[in-house]
C-alpha cells in the first residue's frame, strides 16, 4: 500500500464505468501523468472519485492523490473511497499537462520502414543500456540502449532526463520516438517530448539478445569479384526525415513521407547500385547502398560523381 505517500499530476484517459469479471464491482481505468514524461496506469473503484477524475481530465488541471493503494503486482495505482483527492499548490506540480500521450498506434520494429519517421510508439524490452556520455558543446547526456520486441532489435539513443527512468531487463512503452540515420545505420532516438512508461509484460520480459527474431538473416560472403552491374541510381533523401524523395521538382522538394517542403540543396544525394555476384554456382542479386559503395570505391561526392564511373570501377575490384 501507499497510504503514507501522495502523487501529484494530471489525469488522462478516464474510461467509462466497467464491471469486473466476477460481476461484483464497478470500476474505471485512467492514467496519471506524474512527470512531464512519465505515466502510471490506475484503477478507480469509487463513483465519486471517478467524477472528480473526469473533471480534472476535462479541465487539464493538476490533482493530488493520497491514501491510494496498488494492485498485487504493483503495476497499477488503486483509487477507492478512502483515497484523498485534492488540488495541489503550484509548487507541488512544476510540469505541464502533456496531450495525447497514449493516443498513438504501437509500431513493431520490423515495420519501421512503413511507419512515419516521428511520433512513434514502441513497446519493447531494454536489453542493454550503455554508460551515459556527455556530447556536444551544450553538454547533452546520452545513453545507447539496445531494445527488442518480438520482431527484432534496434539501438535507441536515450537523452538527458529520460536516462534515469529506464533500466536493463525491463519492459517499457516509449512514445514520440523518432527515426534517425547515423553512418547509414538506422536507429531510434528520444526527442524532448518523448515519454517512457514502465509496462510489465511477462512475454517480452523473457526476450534475450539471442532470442529476438528478424525476418532477415545476416550472412557474410567472401567474393572474389562482382560479376555484373545491373544499374546505378542517384537519388535524394529528405533532410528532415531521411526518407527517399520520390521526385524532385526544380529547386524545391515535397517529401511524401513527412510532408515537409525543403530546398533541394538541403537534401543529401545518395547512390545505390544493383549488382550481381556469384556464390559457388548461384547468382545473387544484391542492392548496394551509398555507404557501402564509398567503402568499396573510396570517398566521393554523390552530387558530382559520374554514375558511369560507379558502373565501371566495381567490375575491376578483385579480392
Amino acid at each position: 500500500t501507499s497510504l503514507g505517500t501522495a502523487l501529484v499530476g494530471y489525469v488522462h484517459n478516464v474510461s467509462p464505468v466497467k464491471r469486473n469479471k466476477r460481476n461484483t464491482l464497478n470500476y474505471s481505468t485512467f492514467t496519471l501523468q506524474v512527470r512531464e514524461n512519465s505515466m502510471h496506469d490506475a484503477l478507480c473503484y469509487s463513483t465519486t472519485k471517478r467524477a472528480i477524475l473526469a473533471e480534472k481530465e476535462a479541465s487539464r488541471t493538476p490533482i493530488k492523490i493520497a491514501r491510494f493503494t496498488r494492485t498485487a503486482d504493483h503495476t497499477k495505482l488503486v483509487v477507492n473511497d478512502i483515497t484523498h483527492v485534492t488540488a495541489p499548490n503550484s509548487l507541488e506540480c512544476p510540469f505541464q499537462f502533456c496531450q495525447n500521450l497514449d493516443n498513438q498506434t504501437t509500431t513493431t520494429l520490423e515495420k519501421l520502414d512503413e511507419a512515419p519517421e516521428d511520433k512513434l510508439t514502441i513497446f519493447c524490452k531494454v536489453l542493454k543500456l550503455s554508460e551515459t556520455k556527455v556530447v556536444g558543446r551544450a553538454k547533452y547526456n546520452v545513453a545507447n540502449a539496445t531494445i527488442a520486441d518480438y520482431t527484432g532489435q534496434i539501438t535507441l539513443d536515450v537523452w538527458n532526463n529520460l536516462i534515469p527512468q529506464i533500466q536493463e531487463n525491463k519492459v517499457y512503452k516509449f512514445t514520440n520516438l523518432s527515426v534517425r540515420f547515423w553512418n547509414g545505420v538506422r536507429k531510434l532516438t528520444t526527442p524532448t517530448n518523448s515519454v517512457v512508461l514502465e509496462t510489465p509484460n511477462p512475454l517480452l520480459e523473457g526476450l534475450e539478445v539471442e532470442d529476438t527474431s528478424s525476418p532477415y538473416q545476416e550472412t557474410t560472403l567472401l567474393l572474389s569479384r562482382i560479376e555484373s552491374i545491373e544499374s546505378v541510381e542517384k537519388y535524394k533523401i529528405c533532410g528532415h526525415c531521411a526518407k527517399r524523395i520520390i521526385q524532385v521538382q526544380g529547386l524545391l522538394v515535397n517529401c511524401d513521407h513527412c510532408y515537409h517542403k525543403l530546398r533541394a540543396s538541403s537534401c543529401p544525394t545518395k547512390l545505390s547500385a544493383s549488382i550481381v555476384v556469384k556464390n559457388e554456382s548461384t547468382k545473387l542479386y544484391l542492392s548496394v547502398r551509398d555507404h557501402v559503395l564509398q567503402q568499396l570505391l573510396g570517398l566521393y561526392d554523390p552530387d558530382d560523381i559520374d554514375t558511369n564511373h560507379i558502373e565501371e570501377k566495381p567490375l575491376f575490384l578483385e579480392n
